[in-house]
């Protein structure tokens, strides 16, 4: 009551309690930030023995030990709301993927069906049979058209797994000679000379990676400087 930082304080005067003794310990995050203090107050007077002093230090610890965990309590319940709301998006996301990927699969069903119709018929035709060259190029329409048929079968299961690629052992080679074979018509127009070199077996999914090598080769054959027939070499590191 005789402190001038208290005497005017209404806890002290009277208005609200009639406070002698105060004591306090700091409230210290784990950065080390005071957020304020634990206070202890009584209304007779009283001295803090050492004891008690560290008791008071501790508590406010203790204190700050339940208000972070608190915190952090609040911190995770924000993030599992935004992971339970990002899974339910993901969820959305895939149906509608899986709805385009059947309607795309559908229209590019149709075309393909009367190109590998046509082929087969071309390839009974008396013509084609005997002449090797025809027959070679009907077979390769036959065989592109099976390739992209699986392709848009794969894009279909694709999608309706969400997303889960059919990894097996495969020959990046292979899948490289297939590549070539469809691209057979731009190397002749262009007059590319594709170099391939020592290529390894890959844990992959073998029709993804036809189209990542197919958009790969197309891409390095149609942009380069006119006039100038493309060099194309493939390598694996």
């Amino acid at each position: 009551s005789e402190d001038p930082r208290f005497s005017a304080n209404p806890f002290v005067t009277g208005t609200i309690g009639n406070v002698r003794f105060y004591a306090s310990a700091p409230l210290v995050t784990p950065d080390g930030t005071t957020l304020g203090r634990l206070c202890v107050f009584d209304e007779v007077p009283r001295e803090l023995s050492t004891g008690q002093r560290q008791s008071l230090v501790t508590l406010a610890r203790q204190v700050m030990d339940v208000l972070e965990l608190r915190y952090r309590s609040r911190e995770l319940e924000r993030s599992l709301e935004e992971l339970a709301a990002a899974r339910d998006e993901l969820r959305r996301s895939n149906h509608h993927l899986a709805l385009f990927a059947g309607q795309v699969s559908h229209d590019l069903r149709s075309p393909l069906t009367a190109i590998l119709a046509t082929a087969e018929l071309l390839a009974t035709e008396p013509a084609v049979e005997t002449d090797r060259d025809l027959h070679s190029m009907v077979d390769a329409v036959s065989q592109a058209g099976l390739r992209m048929n699986r392709m848009i079968e794969e894009m279909l299961g694709y999608a309706m797994e969400g997303g889960q690629l059919r990894l097996r052992e495969t020959a990046v080679e292979h899948v490289v000679s297939l590549v070539l074979a469809d691209l057979g018509p731009l190397l002749s127009q262009t007059g590319a000379e594709v170099a391939v070199g020592e290529l390894p077996v890959v844990v992959a999914d073998a029709d993804m990676l036809y189209s990542v090598v197919l958009n790969l080769m197309t891409n390095a054959l149609k942009f380069g400087r006119a006039g100038v027939p493309p060099k194309v070499e493939v390598t694996a590191e």
